[in-house]
Formats: structure tokens, C-alpha cells, sequence
């Protein structure tokens, strides 16, 4: 049986940043200058042409700086800033681990997903281990379109990543702000693995008890065969935001496209 899926919209595919009450001006500012605030590097990164100098100044206006860090065993977590609009919302988590840690190498040499960093609560480690999700709501606002995706953050350093968290919540109540001064959102990080696929196992199965089948439904005892993990540090990072105090220009959306 496998695990139930987020709602998400794939909304790291492409992102633009519109800004209609902005006079559109002709300097822009490309991804690759320096820039310290990271949203203005993320969002330059993804729009085709560039931010206007006035798009830029209301990023930096407008991103909540937070910098509530934590550290268990070496892994230090950290809630760094958060931007929002009317409807959406973007956080970022910064993650440190020890400098012998490399978050950036994924792949093999083959260009194959050969392992990840994850939390030990997130994924197929979290089903199996029957733990519970990272992030809780209020509880008259529902997940909506979400997601997350690991991001470098820009630092050079391979021991260091950012987490990036998209939120597009909705409400069963048409008069409650899902980002009012009253709505907290929770985030508990349970332990850090490092997380794999064992392939020969997953292809012994295809080849033999599931050879021929269109589509194949493993059991958990064999998910818990084919998902494999090693815990890299135990503990539990626990953080809280409210957008209450994050103020935006009516107008000016961070608009997510499929």
C-alpha cells in the first residue's frame, strides 16, 4: 500500500512574479548578481526576463526575516523568512548539517536519484515509520495547493540547503484569513535521514511475483524492502509562524503557474 500523496500543484515548475501595481522599469536584475535577500534570487532565477528594480524593492520590502534556529546533533534548522500575497505564501527553512555532509550530491555519476537528505517525518519514511506530518493548520484551514522542494541557498557551502515551503491554504469559513493574526501554522521536523531506494530488490520483484503486471501495488512489508533509510540525527526541530505582521500592496501577487 503505498502512502497518500500531497495535494500539490507542482508549483516549483514555473513561477512568475506579477506585479501589476508596479511601474514596469527598464533595468532589471538578472540572477546572477548578488543579491542578500534569497527570494529575489529565486524569483529571478525562474522569470524568463529578469525583476524590474521596482519588483526587487518590494521582495525586499515586503519578506518577513525571522532567523528562529535550532540545533540537535549537529543538524541545525533554521525558519529563516517567509514572503506572502493575498492567497499564497512561501517559507523558507534553512538547513545546516555537519561540514562532512554533502546536501547537494543526489545523483550518481550516471545522473541517477541515487539518495536524499529528508526529514525522518516527510515521504515514504514518514508512512512507514508511522509518523506524523511535518505541518499542522488551523483547524478551520485546509492544505489547499502545497508543496516543498530542497533549493541551494546560494552560499557555496555543500554542507547547507534551503527548504523551501509553498502554501496556497483555503478556509471552510469565508470570512477567516488564512493568513490573519490568529492563524499559527506548526512545523515539527522529527530526525534527518539520509534516504534510498534499493533497486535490485524493487526489479527482483518486478521481474518475479509482479512480472507482467500493468501496475503493480507492493505491500508494506515490501515497501519497507524497496524504501530504505539510515537516520544521520535524531531530534525534533518545532517552530511556529504567524503571517499576521507580513503586510503586502494589494495587487502585487506572487502567482503560481502550472
Amino acid at each position: 500500500m503505498e502512502p497518500e500523496r500531497k495535494r500539490s500543484r507542482n508549483v516549483f515548475a514555473k513561477v512568475a512574479l506579477i506585479a501589476a501595481v508596479l511601474t514596469v522599469m527598464a533595468v532589471t536584475v538578472s540572477a546572477s548578481e548578488a543579491v542578500q535577500n534569497w527570494f529575489v534570487r529565486f524569483f529571478a532565477e525562474i522569470n524568463r526576463d529578469g525583476l524590474t528594480t521596482g519588483q526587487v524593492e518590494y521582495i525586499e520590502e515586503n519578506t518577513q526575516t525571522i532567523l528562529d534556529s535550532q540545533t540537535h546533533n549537529g543538524w541545525t534548522v533554521e525558519l529563516n523568512s517567509a514572503i506572502r500575497d493575498e492567497k499564497t505564501a512561501y517559507i523558507i527553512f534553512h538547513i545546516e548539517g555537519p561540514e562532512n555532509v554533502d546536501l547537494s550530491r543526489w545523483m550518481d555519476e550516471a545522473g541517477n536519484l541515487h539518495g536524499q537528505v529528508l526529514f525522518g517525518n516527510s515521504g515514504m519514511p514518514a508512512y512507514l515509520r508511522g509518523l506524523e506530518k511535518f505541518f499542522d493548520f488551523d483547524e478551520n484551514v485546509e492544505h489547499g495547493g502545497w508543496g516543498y522542494h530542497w533549493m541551494d541557498d546560494g552560499d557555496g557551502k555543500e554542507y547547507t540547503e534551503n527548504l523551501v515551503f509553498h502554501l496556497e491554504p483555503e478556509t471552510m469559513h469565508e470570512n477567516l484569513d488564512p493568513f490573519g493574526e490568529d492563524t499559527v501554522y506548526h512545523f515539527r521536523f522529527q530526525d534527518i535521514v539520509w534516504y534510498w531506494m534499493d533497486l535490485e530488490y524493487e526489479q527482483e520483484l518486478l521481474n518475479g511475483k509482479y512480472a507482467g503486471q500493468e501496475v503493480t501495488q507492493f505491500t508494506d512489508e515490501e515497501n519497507r524492502k524497496r524504501h530504505r533509510w539510515e537516520t544521520l540525527a535524531e531530534g525534533v526541530w518545532e517552530f511556529e509562524i504567524s503571517f499576521g505582521q507580513l503586510e503586502f500592496v494589494e495587487g502585487e501577487l506572487l502567482e503560481i503557474y502550472e
